[in-house]
């Protein structure tokens, strides 16, 4: 499993992101992250954003202005 979703299986492992430490004040947040996490569960390669946080998570592409 990489990250909240396993690519295999094709599931989506939302105790990854209830686990993350700190989870209240983490950037990327919870939502982000399941958000994130169903991108991938919908066959997305990567998931594009404004939001830079959420750099931090893998096969996200950061958009600037």
């Amino acid at each position: 499993m990489t990250g909240v979703f396993d690519r295999r299986s094709g599931e989506l492992d939302t105790s990854i992101v209830v686990s993350t430490p700190r989870l209240a004040a983490a950037k990327p947040g919870f939502v982000d992250r399941v958000i994130h996490g169903n991108y991938l569960a919908a066959g997305m390669d990567e998931m594009v954003t404004f939001e830079r946080a959420a750099a931090k998570l893998p096969a996200v592409r950061v958009l600037t202005a």
